[in-house]
């Protein structure tokens, strides 16, 4: 997937990140170690919604293991 190919709808923001990482307490400890691929427009970083939430979705897996 190229940049480019990226929709508005399909990123996060900073802040709607940490809302979703906080939301959880093993997220939380998770995401001190975490690193997210994200993309920079201008100034801004933003993350990929599929990337975050295959994230979580892996932390709920090996927790539950």
């Amino acid at each position: 997937m190229h940049d480019a190919d990226i929709e508005a709808e399909d990123l996060l923001t900073n802040e709607q990140v940490i809302d979703r990482l906080m939301a959880y307490q093993v997220l939380r400890r998770a995401a001190l170690r975490c690193v997210l691929p994200g993309v920079r427009i201008g100034t801004e970083w933003y993350f990929r919604r599929q990337d975050l939430e295959a994230w979580i979705a892996r932390q709920h897996s090996s927790n539950s293991e």
